[in-house]
């Protein structure tokens, strides 16, 4: 006959099924997650000797190809193109690493018109970053024989809808009598 202590009741057995079945589920559970480390670590080591080419343009004060070993985060690439203070940034993941080549170009937050007029050889409204001076209008414009160039030294910042009037040389009247 057999002694009623040594045999596990139904509720014993129960919570000694669960343990069992907990136990086989956190083995499995870690199985698959050192799987997945060592993938991931087989991966990070396969492309950090890689190098990386990014092309930055658009807001940047030095736009350019960068390249970089390893998987480094976009912001690192667009940090070494220094970003203008009118750049628009947040419609890029900065903090996504990058994996392959690829182009970024860096939007201005905004843009304005000015109308430029005066001793131009055309009178036009010309579309500009936000932050423009009037030094930059040279570069967009077609100036007469009569355009006063030194008008373009100054560090003046546009604003939308402004209307600049180039003025003309002044010239000095000789008195030869």
């Amino acid at each position: 006959m057999l002694d009623s202590r040594s045999h596990l009741s139904y509720s014993e057995w129960i919570v000694l099924g669960s343990f069992f079945a907990l136990f086989v589920t956190l083995a499995i559970i870690a199985n698959v997650s050192s799987e997945r480390a060592r993938e991931s670590i087989e991966t990070y080591q396969k492309t950090e000797s890689k190098k990386i080419f990014v092309h930055i343009a658009g807001a940047v004060e030095c736009p350019g190809t960068y390249e970089m070993e390893g998987l480094e985060k976009l912001k690192i690439f667009v940090e070494k193109a220094r970003p203008l203070p009118e750049a628009d940034l947040t419609s890029l993941d900065l903090e996504s690493r990058v994996e392959e080549a690829f182009s970024v170009f860096i939007p201005c937050k905004g843009w304005i018109q000015v109308r430029v007029k005066g001793a131009v050889k055309e009178a036009k409204t010309i579309r500009l970053r936000v932050q423009s001076k009037i030094s930059d209008l040279l570069s967009y414009i077609e100036c007469t024989e009569e355009t006063d160039r030194r008008f373009f030294r100054k560090k003046k910042a546009l604003k939308d809808g402004e209307e600049v009037e180039i003025p003309k040389k002044k010239i000095k009247k000789n008195n030869f009598s």
